[in-house]
């Protein structure tokens, strides 16, 4: 075969390439209802499904930016070019498309909030991962070097801090999104993974499966508008692949055109031969979707509120309007104005200065003035606004404690009760987390892939990723210590899991082994052959204790008295000590005398009712004040 023969092959199997896949597009693009188009924002149609989808995630975005002028905007000009169903009355209703102005504008945040509220619940406690490797057999391996990798590679994206939480304000105010992975080796050696927002993220399904991701960009030149296409996909043979399309708003549609020449050498269309996954992940906000049924999208956290929304920028610009009008005003005779020397009178300020002229008016004598002021009801307007915000709230399945307002709950509620009112919150995260560690599971799978074929040219492996989020709300130093207590007594666990419940991470093993050790000693505790006694073991008998010294009579001295001693006593020194200087709750401080020096409940009390800084500065004032208790009981 010849040179000639070569190309000519080449040519014609390059061009039947590209016919597939503009083919595989064409039918992928006319089977896809559900896109956000930009070009129909300029044009009135007729209400459709994409027009519909347009219209909400367009006005979802404005109010997660919570822009006043934008708000404004969109639903005096944008909105009611992609209103139907003869809705075009009520949109006119709106108050951001009443306002004049003269209307005093004040936007309450509460959509943002809510976006927010949902980043602190779901990213802000963090998360962890595991990877394991297939080990050829019919287990997967744990892998600390393949996890330790995949953490490399979040955090040279900065995952956890920046995509994580943008990714739960995307899904928040649009209901869904992606990740995308590529490759730069001019920018990381690692792969690249990239959030896109819902209105640049289109999904192509085929019987409910997932077959392209199409990212789109748009851009601007000498007053004409362009659409980037970027798609992910898979070619015949099973391989994803990376295309390019160009586009150009056009009364409403979008009309492909060509790439120029330097557009050309940046978008050049990619085969990753070895990769058989989509290097992508999307991530819906809930499984199924009220709004429009048949799309493959999530719903909003804003769905059904939009129109609250509106109702509580209302109220609280109508609060603001009554506010600036009872001010304190003042009546003033005409003859006390200001005049020049030309006979020109002073123009008064009337955002500065209260002054009402009154002309002719027989309650005002000449030269006087009277001062009077508009009576006001705030707490109508604070009332409606309070209600509408709980509204709000509670459709997207928060507790207004969750958000940070407090002024919609009682201030005086104990930790567990405020704890029970986020009851609301903590079955929406938890629905939520499900989602969420699915995706990231993929990601993560997926990442780690690319870099075995894209980056590092191998073979790609099997892997099983598991997440697991830490906790919403950490118990205090005082919860954990009271609780641990409390199971202690009660039988349920032992001295271990205790003082693991206790200190969790903020002690190593061997100091809590340690303590477990001391604990167990000083309490005459039997030791088991997984204590590490060591050193703290020594084999010279107790000193006893004399009645005399500790006031004992007729030699009826306690095993309690006679223990507490040594290690002992300066735990017990510590514990007053701290309850008096309120680094401990009176309960926490309780339950560890009681719990771990084996005080009896009457005596621990009493020690602090009674006991001082200076009565505990000696461990003998210890235990004479310890014996003194018994003989008072």
């Amino acid at each position: 075969m010849g040179l000639f023969d070569v190309f000519s092959t080449k040519k014609r199997f390059d061009n039947r390439l590209k016919r597939s896949r503009e083919e595989l597009y064409s039918i992928m693009r006319d089977e896809t209802q559900y896109r956000f188009n930009k070009g129909i924002v300029d044009n009135k149609v007729l209400m459709n499904p994409e027009t519909a989808f347009t219209r909400t995630l367009l006005e979802n975005s404005k109010w997660n930016a919570g822009i006043p002028e934008e708000l404004e905007w969109f639903f005096k000009h944008t909105y009611q070019k992609l209103i139907a169903y003869r809705t075009d009355k009520i949109a006119n209703s709106y108050f951001w498309n009443k306002v004049t102005h003269k209307t005093i504008r004040v936007h309450s945040g509460v959509p943002a909030l809510i976006s927010r509220t949902m980043v602190n619940l779901i990213a802000a406690p963090g998360f962890d991962v595991a990877v394991a490797i297939d080990n050829g057999q019919t287990d997967m391996d744990e892998s600390e070097d393949e996890t330790k990798r995949l953490e490399e590679i979040f955090e040279d994206n900065n995952f956890e801090d920046v995509l994580f939480p943008n990714g739960v304000n995307a899904e928040s105010y649009g209901g869904y999104f992606a990740y995308k992975i590529s490759y730069d080796k001019e920018i990381s050696e690692f792969p690249i993974i990239e959030l896109s927002i819902p209105e640049c993220t289109e999904i192509v399904t085929k019987r409910g499966r997932k077959k392209a991701y199409i990212f789109k960009t748009d851009y601007e030149v000498k007053g004409r508008h362009f659409e980037i296409h970027e798609v992910y996909t898979k070619d015949e043979q099973g391989n994803a692949i990376i295309f390019y399309k160009k586009y150009e708003y056009k009364e409403g549609a979008l009309e492909e055109r060509d790439f120029n020449s330097d557009e050309v050498k940046e978008y050049q269309d990619l085969t990753l031969e070895g990769l058989h996954t989509i290097p992508a992940v999307f991530k819906n906000n809930t499984t199924t979707n009220t709004q429009f049924k048949t799309s493959v999208y999530g719903l909003s956290d804003y769905t059904n509120s939009q129109s609250i929304f509106q109702a509580i920028d209302e109220t609280m610009s109508q609060q603001m309007t009554a506010l600036r009008f009872a001010r304190p005003k003042r009546l003033i005779s005409e003859d006390m104005l200001q005049v020049t020397a030309t006979g020109q009178v002073n123009q008064f300020n009337d955002f500065e200065t209260d002054f009402d002229i009154v002309k002719g008016d027989p309650d005002v004598e000449t030269g006087k003035y009277q001062s009077f002021a508009d009576k006001m009801d705030i707490a109508n307007y604070t009332d409606t606004t309070k209600s509408l915000m709980v509204n709000a709230l509670n459709n997207a399945g928060l507790n207004p404690a969750s958000a940070g307002l407090v002024g919609l709950e009682a201030l005086n509620v104990s930790d567990d009760s405020a704890r029970g009112k986020e009851k609301t919150s903590l079955r929406t995260r938890e629905m939520k987390l499900k989602l969420w560690r699915k995706a990231i599971e993929e990601l993560a799978i997926k990442v780690l892939q690319f870099d075995d074929v894209v980056v590092k040219g191998i073979e790609a492996q099997e892997y099983e990723v598991a997440v697991t989020f830490d906790d919403y709300s950490v118990p205090s130093l005082d919860q954990r210590i009271t609780t641990a207590g409390k199971a202690m007594n009660e039988g349920l666990v032992d001295v271990s899991k205790a003082i693991d419940m206790v200190w969790k991470d903020d002690m190593t093993d061997e100091q809590k082994e340690e303590m477990i050790l001391n604990i167990k000693l000083e309490n005459e505790v039997p030791l088991t052959p997984t204590d590490n006694a060591g050193d703290l073991v020594t084999t010279e008998p107790v000193e006893e204790v004399q009645n005399e010294e500790v006031g004992v009579e007729d030699g009826k001295e306690s095993v309690e008295e006679v223990l507490l001693n040594g290690a002992q006593i300066t735990s017990a020194i510590q514990i007053v000590e701290e309850f008096n200087n309120s680094t401990l709750s009176r309960e926490a401080a309780l339950q560890m005398l009681m719990t771990f020096l084996n005080i009896d409940k009457e005596k621990a009390e009493i020690m602090l009712n009674e006991a001082t800084k200076k009565e505990l500065a000696t461990k003998s004032e210890v235990v004479v004040k310890t014996n003194e208790v018994d003989k008072t009981t």
